[in-house]
């Protein structure tokens, strides 16, 4: 058994297909509850006699029907006309899966109407006895299903299931080995099953204008299968009048039941209309090969499924495979750039420390920071004149009185001027003033000492804190 790629086991839209009309279902991916669920007339002139004879029409159609329903899911499920297909059970011996298929399609051609070459067939392993197992075994012709397929391919869907309303109806029923017989009645035509378990014995299709019709071919179906013990009977499908149930009953002279559906989001009346949809959904759509379902699926189509299966998981691993190339060259970018920056410093440091003009710079820092710590010392030294004028008038006489100061505080020079009212008071001034800390070379004129009283004066006196020697210069 070759098992379905895990993405095509979500969710898939159900297309039931009648001579006149589309059936269109989706349900969630836990198949409890109906997302969607529509149905639309097949405009005249795509489907004939059960065949697509217009694929191009029926492209468009589909695809315009899913657009109006605003489905953005691709992936589908197909249920084909009854009339156009075939199923039957074998009996066949106990052998490989390889060798059964050969035994089963060897078979079926004495049962199909012109062989096996023309139809696509898929089988499935329904019950095993002690030497043997019992395989049933559907067909169609390749023409009819290729117009199906390809025009719901050319609406831009994937198909992966194709099967018939029997096989759905039976699923939907519930799965016992006692005899049934299915009744299911659509708008247009009613299909009726002989079954036992998963084994179908027997179809039909009946017109379901009338009800007469539909009751007949149940009774001849009963009548030619009598070997077969019919216990129930099972009606689904739309409009079920009672008038109609109450005929069937007496008609086939079996008690009548109704086939259950359980679903969320559905009104019970429709979700018997729409009874082969919701059992498709719940389908496992595996691959034709399968030994466990069966899917009429052209080989074609399935091969096409294993290649792009296949090209996904290419595709993941190149996916994978370049994140993590463009992760490394990333990375590796990183490094380069912090490489270059790093490079780049060095570089301005090793010319920086190579470069002829730095002495040159370096001469300028120095001669500038000689400036700086002269501008330091100059204002470390700095006095005031009112300073030098507060300790000259601390020691003055009373009898002394200075008229004039002119200080040279660069050369640190002082020149007094005033009035003295004696000889013996310029004296004691001199004296007082060179006294004075930081004072010296106090000197007066000669002609100072002229006159006894009240006469003018000039001294001239040197501070030393702001004498030359003393006081660093700003050389600009």
């Amino acid at each position: 058994m070759n098992p379905e790629p895990a993405m095509f086991r979500k969710s898939f839209i159900s297309l039931v297909f009648t001579s006149t009309k589309l059936q269109v279902l989706l349900m969630d991916s836990s198949k409890k509850r109906v997302k969607v669920y529509a149905t639309f007339d097949i405009p005249g002139g795509i489907i004939q006699n059960y065949r697509v004879a217009d694929v191009g029409k029926l492209s468009e159609f589909v695809k315009n029907a899913l657009k109006s329903l605003k489905i953005k899911e691709k992936k589908v499920a197909i249920v084909v006309p009854e009339y156009s297909t075939y199923t039957k059970s074998l009996s066949l011996p106990k052998l490989t899966t390889k060798d059964l298929d050969e035994a089963v399609r060897w078979q079926i051609q004495d049962i199909l109407p012109d062989g096996a070459d023309d139809m696509v067939t898929d089988w499935q392993i329904i019950e095993e006895k002690d030497n043997e197992y019992l395989v049933l075994v559907a067909a169609i012709y390749q023409e009819v299903l290729s117009g199906y397929v390809d025009g719901v391919a050319g609406a831009g869907l994937f198909p992966l299931v194709v099967e018939t309303p029997s096989l759905s109806l039976n699923r939907a029923d519930e799965q016992d080995k006692l005899g049934k017989l299915i009744i299911y009645v659509t708008f247009q035509e009613t299909i009726i099953v002989i079954s036992m378990g998963e084994r179908i014995v027997a179809t039909s299709v009946a017109s379901s204008s009338s009800q007469n019709d539909i009751i007949q071919s149940a009774k001849r179906m009963l009548n030619h299968y009598q070997n077969i013990k019919i216990e129930k009977v099972r009606v689904g499908g739309a409009s079920l009048a009672q008038s109609f149930l109450t005929a069937l009953a007496d008609g086939l002279g079996r008690e009548i039941y109704g086939i259950k559906v359980e679903a969320e989001g559905i009104e019970p009346a429709a979700a018997q209309e729409y009874l082969v949809a919701i059992s498709l959904q719940r389908k496992d759509p595996a691959i034709p090969e399968s030994v466990a379902t069966i899917n009429l699926l052209p080989p074609n189509w399935a091969k096409h499924y294993e290649a792009q299966a296949r090209n996904i998981r290419i595709w993941t691993l190149s996916l994978i495979g370049s994140f993590i190339v463009w992760a490394c060259f990333l990375m590796v970018s990183i490094a380069y750039m912090l490489l270059v920056s790093e490079t780049g410093d060095m570089e301005k440091q090793v010319v920086a420390s190579t470069n002829p003009r730095m002495e040159e710079v370096f001469s300028r820092v120095e001669k500038i920071n000689n400036q700086s710590q002269a501008i330091v010392a100059v204002s470390e030294n700095t006095v005031y004149p009112e300073e030098i004028i507060n300790k000259i008038a601390a020691v003055k006489p009373p009898e002394i009185t200075l008229t004039y100061y002119n200080l040279n505080l660069e050369k640190g020079t002082i020149l007094l001027s005033g009035h003295a009212a004696n000889r013996n008071a310029l004296v004691s001034f001199k004296e007082a003033v060179e006294g004075v800390d930081g004072f010296s070379d106090v000197a007066l004129p000669i002609t100072s000492f002229i006159n006894e009283q009240d006469f003018d004066f000039d001294m001239n006196v040197l501070y030393e804190p702001l004498a030359p020697e003393a006081a660093p210069k700003l050389a600009i």
